[in-house]
């Protein structure tokens, strides 16, 4: 099933939207960074222009989610536990990360803006890395506070494809501005 997006400068249908492609591909344009792209049955997205894979696989999703949800699993650990059970939990060989991932990288603080790097290989088998940010912590104030900090900001980096009245919010800003300042043990 095709669903119809539409383009964000003029709120209207594009007209080839929707529309199998002699390749089985549907063909839209991305509402978010303006780049055209063809979806085939089955969810895989490729760059129009060069018929190359752009978004992951449902494979590389499945362990991207893996990735994500087990930074939740002992939120109030100190760093040692918090280390001990992402490694635990990529070693199951039940999880989409098979045991075949690897903790990479963690800071030397867990605090609300915890985030690690991973490593594994992606669905065709090339070594791949996953920076994994975990997001709101239920127990923690910072955290909570940060997600109703919503007075918006400039972005905190330099993006020149941004458009110069971009924002986002403070709370954002704020949590990037943790993850950035992040240093080894």
């Amino acid at each position: 099933m095709t669903t119809t997006q539409t383009d964000a400068r003029t709120q209207a249908p594009k007209p080839h939207e929707g529309v199998p492609s002699a390749d089985g591909t549907s063909r839209g344009d991305s509402d978010v960074d303006g780049l055209s792209r063809r979806v085939r049955p089955g969810g895989e997205v490729l760059d129009a222009n060069a018929n190359e894979r752009t978004l992951i696989s449902p494979h590389d999703l499945q362990v991207a989610i893996t990735l994500a949800a087990i930074t939740t699993l002992n939120e109030r650990g100190t760093l040692e536990e918090i280390r001990a059970v992402l490694v635990k939990h990529l070693r199951l060989p039940t999880l989409p990360t098979a045991n075949a991932w690897t903790l990479v990288w963690v800071p030397a603080i867990a605090d609300a803006s915890f985030w690690y790097i991973a490593q594994g290989p992606d669905a065709g088998g090339k070594p791949s890395y996953a920076i994994v940010v975990r997001g709101t912590t239920l127990f923690s104030i910072q955290s909570l506070k940060e997600d109703f900090e919503v007075t918006l900001k400039p972005l905190p980096f330099t993006d020149p494809t941004a458009p110069a009245d971009v924002r986002i919010a403070e709370g954002f800003a704020t949590g990037h501005g943790n993850l950035v300042r992040a240093v080894s043990p």
